[in-house]
């Protein structure tokens, strides 16, 4: 009989394709996302364990004060820009997470219409073959 053909098949494996990439950069993101978050918290302890050290009364030189408090302020400038990645990875993660659920969108389409196709196909070629049967059945009782 014949033989089933999806004109649409290269679009199929395109988006198929998109999809793959598509997660893949989101798992990029996220794992980028991850180590920030990581690093954010060895941050945050570094600047409180700072804070602690030239709070703690007693007899501490004057330098040593200045450089802790220094040290200090330059961790929470670093924390905040750390939040600042940390928002915009979040964003970014957002999008892809969008973008991943359009691309899969797409290929369910596709592979939906591939499906209705099949089945149309199947449905013709059982049609036709039922028609030989009945036609090699009609000439037999014709003899």
């Amino acid at each position: 009989m014949g033989r089933f053909r999806f004109s649409l098949e290269r679009l199929l494996r395109l988006r198929t394709q998109q999809v793959h990439q598509a997660q893949s950069i989101l798992q990029s993101l996220t794992a980028s996302r991850l180590a920030l978050e990581a690093r954010l918290e060895q941050l945050r302890h570094e600047h409180e364990t700072a804070q602690t050290q030239a709070a703690q009364p007693g007899t501490v030189l004057a330098q040593h004060f200045h450089d802790l408090w220094a040290y200090a302020q330059h961790l929470q400038q670093q924390l905040e820009r750390q939040h600042h990645e940390h928002a915009r990875l979040r964003q970014l993660e957002a999008a892809q997470q969008h973008h991943v659920r359009e691309a899969l969108k797409a290929k369910d389409v596709l592979e939906r219409l591939r499906e209705h196709r099949w089945e149309a196909f199947r449905r013709a070629e059982a049609s036709q073959e039922q028609r030989l049967l009945d036609e090699v059945s009609q000439r037999r009782r014709q003899r």
